[in-house]
């Protein structure tokens, strides 16, 4: 998984906050998306002291179809990819 980049939402807490965690351990590039900026950015460092190469925070409401778009944008433009899988 080492230099993937990975785009995860509701990455402020629960699920989407371990994920990020979890991929940050194996090395990856993290796009992390949530409503709450401040806790994004708590994930933010602990993920780089996880080990993630690369990490940007947007805040964003995945049921906004224009912030939707807006974060997927702001991944490719950042990291120049974004593989769906």
């Amino acid at each position: 998984m080492k230099g993937k980049v990975v785009l995860i939402t509701g990455a402020s807490s629960g699920i989407g906050e371990e994920l990020a965690y979890e991929y940050a351990r194996r090395g990856c590039s993290l796009a992390i998306v949530a409503r709450r900026e401040k806790k994004l950015w708590k994930v933010a460092e602990k993920a780089k002291s996880l080990g993630c190469l690369d990490v940007i925070s947007i805040r964003a409401d995945v049921s906004n179809v224009q912030h939707c778009k807006r974060f997927v944008d702001q991944t490719v433009k950042h990291f120049g990819r974004c593989k769906q899988i």
